[in-house]
Formats: structure tokens, sequence, C-alpha cells
């Protein structure tokens, strides 16, 4: 097994065999019962209960991330930056370096709840001139997700499935009407117009490195979207020596585009901060250092302009998961009526199911499209139940029923037959729910 240390601008995606990223539904969280989730993360490192899970030992290893908040056509995002220490591969018959590599992002609100998480994967491939150039600088691995206002514990996970290692960052966000957008790297790059990439407000990108290092020969630039004329300035992070005002700075409409040269600054640890009506709303901390770090390649999710009619579907999904049944519905109506399909609306009839609109539910569920899965049973089910639809609700559970023959269930369709009056029916499921039970008893006495 060789290791590849792996310390500018965009690598080139042929050094990837494959990438690998879920587009427009992401993260359906609640849709599945325990026993229908299928896993693919760690789980013996102390990271969130249910959320990652492998059959193997893993190694935790060095590594960094960033995180930065931006905005496009009045929507939040969070845009995170992996980067991992090392990146170890093995050879194969032929003689190619592999690896492969899965990045997970997981948000948690205040007060615990998962509001949204994404898994991509990338499966390297390398002959010996692909593997030398990757020996030269470090990778870092690129991504965003929309996000909705609020607290939140960011949590970034980068697993090698190759050699069992990974690292994890965990930062706090709150997103908000006072929390600028702002990006801050080593350059500011114009984007292509028809594609939404990390680290970009429209119509530039900043290409940055998770370490924070800078030379003197280097310059530290960014973006900041922000209807008001911010100052900038740059000051040692021990605070000796006057604050320094960034000079070069100019606008595109409420786009804020600042450089800075750091010819002549000493080395040592440096805070960017900006400042709006006289008051600090954002402060950055970088080193300055004596000599030149080249800066990493980097890999980043790029999505197509159309990607933005998914976005109230995402947002709508983040309000259910944290609780904001009134928001999430609204968020829904936005979405295109094409995208009203076999992937979204057993989500968006959950939201209907919580605000108790269970006609809805059925009238979303019970078309011909809609795969009658697990949990859409359990919301056509108990939906039927709630318009006196027993009928209905019989046939639902009575599916439900294959997954598991289990007490409730059975109860369940016992008092639905008994209140369509089928006495006898409703007894053969009681006496079996009955019967589940004195064996459950048996077994945990």
């Amino acid at each position: 097994m060789a290791t590849l240390s792996v310390i500018p601008e965009e690598a080139n995606v042929t050094f990837a065999g494959e990438i690998n990223s879920s587009v427009r539904v992401i993260g359906q969280i609640h849709t599945l019962s325990e026993k229908e989730v299928e896993k693919h993360y760690l789980k013996n490192f102390g990271y969130p209960a249910g959320t990652i899970d492998v059959s193997y030992s893993t190694k935790q290893i060095l590594g960094k991330a960033m995180i930065f908040l931006t905005e496009r056509q009045g929507v939040k995002f969070i845009n995170y930056a992996l980067m991992p220490d090392r990146i170890q591969t093995s050879k194969t018959d032929d003689g190619h370096e592999t690896a492969w590599l899965v990045f997970h992002l997981r948000i948690e609100d205040k007060n615990g709840k998962t509001v949204y998480q994404r898994e991509n994967e990338i499966r390297f491939r390398l002959d010996e001139a692909k593997k030398k150039a990757m020996l030269e600088r470090k990778f870092i691995f690129n991504d965003f997700a929309p996000v909705i206002e609020g607290e939140f514990q960011i949590s970034l996970t980068c697993l090698n499935k190759t050699s069992e290692e990974f690292f994890v960052h965990e930062q706090k966000v709150v997103v908000n009407d006072q929390a600028l957008p702002i990006v801050v790297g080593y350059e500011v790059k114009e984007t292509k117009p028809d594609s939404i990439i990390p680290f970009s407000l429209d119509p530039y990108k900043v290409l940055l490195d998770p370490r924070s290092l800078f030379s003197f020969k280097d310059s530290i630039e960014g973006l900041i979207l922000s209807d008001e004329s911010p100052e900038i300035f740059l000051m040692k992070k021990n605070g000796e020596g006057p604050m320094k005002k960034v000079q070069n700075v100019s606008r595109e409409g409420d786009l804020v585009i600042f450089r800075q040269l750091l010819e002549g600054f000493k080395p040592g640890i440096y805070d960017l901060i900006v400042k709006r009506n006289g008051a600090e709303v954002f402060r950055w901390s970088f080193s300055v250092l004596s000599f030149e770090v080249a800066k990493p390649l980097e890999f980043e999710r790029v999505e197509p302009l159309s990607f933005q009619e998914s976005l109230p579907f995402i947002i709508g999904q983040e309000y259910l998961n944290s609780g904001q049944v009134g928001k999430a519905l609204e968020s829904f109506q936005q979405l295109p009526e094409n995208l009203w399909n076999n992937s979204t609306l057993p989500v968006i009839a959950r939201a209907y199911y919580f605000e108790k609109d269970y006609a809805r539910v059925v009238e979303l569920l019970e078309r011909d499209t809609i795969e009658k899965n697990y949990p859409v049973l359990l919301l056509l089910g108990n939906a039927s139940l709630e318009i006196k639809k027993l009928d209905r609700a019989a046939i639902y559970f009575e599916e439900i029923r294959k997954y598991g023959d289990t007490a409730e269930v059975n109860k369940i369709l016992g008092a639905i037959y008994h209140s369509m009056g089928e006495r006898s029916k409703a007894k053969v499921y009681w006496d079996r729910a009955k019967k589940l039970e004195e064996e459950s008893t048996k077994k945990n006495p």
C-alpha cells in the first residue's frame, strides 16, 4: 500500500476514475424505517448514532476543513472543503494506484435534529504520471448544500475506504440575515455562467486552502455579498501593531471584491476583520509564512443551472426535518410541477400528514407512479384510518405486515376488521398478536 501525501487551482477530473454524487433528491432522512436503511458510513468513532457504519475498524488521521456561507437567488448555501492529510492507495495488478474516498456532511439544529445530510464519493485510478503530479500538492474536495436559517452543528467526515482511515471536522454555524455571505482565499476568479459550484458568488468563485496558509508573495482575496459597503481590515492575531485597512475594494452591484497583497507582512498569525456600520460582523484567521506553500488541487461538485429548480424541495425538506411544517409546505409549493414525482411526493405527503391534511396524503400517494414501499404504506395506512377509509387502511396494513409480522400490526388489523364488522377476521389477528407477545415475553423475560 502506497501513501500519497497529496498537498493550484482546479484538478483535472481525469485524475479520478469515477465521481458520484446525488443531485436532486438528497438526504431523505425520514423516509425509511430502520430495517430498510442501507447504511454506508462509520459508526465506531463517536459520530452521531445511526449516521455512519462500516464493518471494519477505522483509523483517524489528520485533516483540514473550511466552511463559508454563500447565497444564490435568495437561498443560503453551506460551502465546505475537505483536505485529508494523506491519501493512501492500493496498487492494482496493472500498476495503477487506486483509492475510494467517501465524504459525508451532516447538519444538525440546536435541538440535535438532523436537518440535512449528504454523501458523495470519488474513486481514484492513477498511473505513474498522475501519481507523481498528485504527490506534488495536497488535494481538496469542495461541495455545498442549501441551508435554512438557524443555528447548526456542521459535521464533516472524510473516509478513505481503501485504507480504512478517516478524519472529522465539526463547526457551529449561524445562518441568519446578519450572517454575511463571505468567501476568503488566495484568488478570486470568474466562473462559468452555466453551472453552480462551491465557494462562489456569481459571477466569481474563490480558490482557497483549508490550511489558511499564505506567503509574502501571495494575495488574500475574497467576496462579500452586502448591500452596504463593508470595511475590511488585517491585524496581527495578538493585537500587536495597528489594523491595516484593505484599500483594493470594488463593487459590482451588491457584490464586494477585495484583494490585499501580503508583501511586507511579517510571518505570523493574522485576523481578517469585516465591519459594517462600525460593527464587526466577520473574523477569520490565517497564517503568513516566510516561504511558499504549494497551492492545493481542487475537486469540486458542479451542478447545472437546472439544479436551482430542485432547491424548493431540498429547502422544504430541511424545514420539515426541523419541525417547521408550515414553512416546508410553502417551499414545496414552489417546486415545479414536473418535480412532483415518485422521489419527492412521499416527502411532501409526510408534511401534509403532520399538517393533518390526511385526504391530501392519500391523494398524493395513491397515484400509480408512487412506489408503495414501507414508509409510503405507513403514511397511506395511517392517513386512511384518519379519514375512516377502513377498507383501504386494511389493504395497506396487510402490505405493511409483509415487512414484519409484529404484534402491533396485528392489533391494528384486528381493530380495523372489528370496526368493519368482520369479528371473526379480527379475532384471527388479535390471537396472532397475543401469541407474538407471549413469544416475545419468553425470549425477553
